[in-house]
């Protein structure tokens, strides 16, 4: 997974944030947790990933926007791509209190890029 974002990943992201997680385990240690408006390194990993997107019970905000795209390991590339949303974005806030996991499954082959595309995440 090669991951290009604003977010903080320094300091606890209390409010609201993204975990990212490799793997199915939502108990497995987040690669990076995605909040505020820093812009994150890239993180490389092959395999499956969780965005596991909470907020805190007090105030609503705008939400999130990834991109994706997913390709082989080296050679030729055959792109697949989508768009991952935290509710409601860009229309309205998204509700307090709220735990969203997004998976997306590949190959162990293959390779995950996941741009941030949008929207701030208190921290």
């Amino acid at each position: 997974m090669l991951c290009t974002a604003r977010s903080t990943v320094t300091g606890s992201c209390d409010n609201d944030g993204v975990h990212i997680i490799k793997g199915y385990n939502l108990s497995s240690t987040p690669l990076a947790t995605l909040c505020g408006d820093e812009i994150l390194s890239p993180v490389t990993v092959s395999g499956p990933v969780l965005l596991n997107f909470y907020s805190n019970a007090h105030t609503p905000d705008f939400g999130f926007k990834f991109s994706y795209r997913i390709t082989p390991c080296g050679g030729v590339f055959n792109l697949s791509t989508g768009i991952v949303k935290s509710p409601s974005y860009s229309y309205s806030d998204y509700p307090n209190d709220m735990r969203c996991v997004y998976t997306i499954t590949v190959r162990d082959d293959r390779v995950i890029q996941l741009k941030y595309v949008e929207g701030p995440l208190p921290s």
